[in-house]
């Protein structure tokens, strides 16, 4: 996947919801994370760590290939198992509905 470079957030709103949710207040832009494919995907770095942001696409539902929620769930019931996948570490229901996990 590649990152787009910018200073400024691809979506203010849903990036100071996930600064808000992560406790980053002072973490970079929320870039977009091209190679996605369902919902929109998004990159944030809070210092050295960079986190990838799953997202409904603004006035979406969270249904179908948009159920982003659905993906984070089931990552975190494969975790621990014998197949990699990386650690969720935020979700937010609110809409548009979005989930945070480890890059």
């Amino acid at each position: 996947m590649t990152q787009i470079a910018t200073s400024r957030d691809a979506d203010p709103a849903l990036a100071a919801r996930v600064r808000r949710t992560l406790g980053a207040p002072d973490a970079g832009p929320l870039a977009v994370l091209e190679g996605g494919r369902s919902g929109l995907t998004y990159v944030i770095s809070d210092g050295g760590t960079r986190r990838v942001v799953k997202a409904v696409p603004p006035g979406s539902r969270a249904v179908g290939r948009n159920d982003v929620l659905r993906q984070s769930y089931i990552l975190s019931a494969l975790a621990g198992s014998d197949v990699p996948v990386p650690r969720v570490i935020a979700r937010d229901s609110e809409e548009p509905a979005w989930f945070a996990m480890e890059f």
